[in-house]
């Protein structure tokens, strides 16, 4: 995903959380880890840090991207892999997904877009591709292409998702053709922003009081 934190975000706002909360091991969190150019990816005692390469999340946008390949997570910033650890064996359920928050902690500030959860672990040149070609929807283009997780353009089987936040009217739809459309969990619900990473299409704007879950 890319994000943009507004001036004023908490400084452990939230991007994104799915799984068990509160279980060690049982939960994939992504937030900011006390200042703006610190990533935390949390699992619940299982927790690994990350540090932007350059510049702050209130400077602009950055792309972080985390993989687990079954033995290894990784964490890359702006398509740099900045930290990686054998980590224990996750068990993420299927109890709660949210987009603004992590699973029980503070909520985020500012702006997400072209969140994607897909079905493997990409490779090192897989993430670098991504960040400089423009995200998920510049960069696919059939079997065999950078994105060929199950054989097609973004078509992910049951394991992921995908938000592209490119217009106000599917701001909170799946298009990974999975059904995870999202809904307002909490707040004033998240708004359609024309700002963004790529040179067209928008972003989901946060407020700070809103998360969002799927359905």
């Amino acid at each position: 995903f890319w994000a943009k934190a507004a001036e004023g975000c908490n400084t452990h706002g939230g991007w994104i959380g799915y799984g068990k909360p509160s279980v060690n091991g049982g939960a994939n969190n992504f937030r900011l880890h006390g200042n703006y150019a610190t990533i935390w990816n949390y699992w619940y005692a299982r927790d690994v840090g990350a540090t932007l390469p350059g510049g702050n999340f209130t400077d602009g946008w950055h792309h972080v991207v985390g993989t687990y390949d079954g033995t290894t997570r990784r964490l890359y910033c702006d398509g740099v892999l900045q930290t990686s650890d054998t980590a224990y064996t996750p068990n993420f359920g299927n109890e709660q997904f949210q987009i603004g928050t992590t699973l029980n902690d503070r909520n985020f500030t500012g702006w997400i877009d072209d969140l994607l959860i897909a079905s493997r672990a990409f490779t090192d040149a897989e993430v670098a591709t991504l960040y400089q070609n423009g995200g998920v929807a510049s960069t696919q283009s059939g079997s065999g292409s950078i994105l060929d997780v199950s054989g097609g353009d973004l078509h992910f089987n049951s394991a992921a998702v995908y938000y592209p936040f490119n217009s106000a009217a599917t701001l909170l739809s799946d298009h990974s053709g999975n059904g995870a459309n999202l809904h307002v969990a909490g707040g004033s619900g998240g708004t359609f922003s024309a700002d963004s990473p790529f040179a067209t299409g928008g972003s989901l704007y946060l407020d700070g009081s809103t998360w969002l879950e799927a359905s």
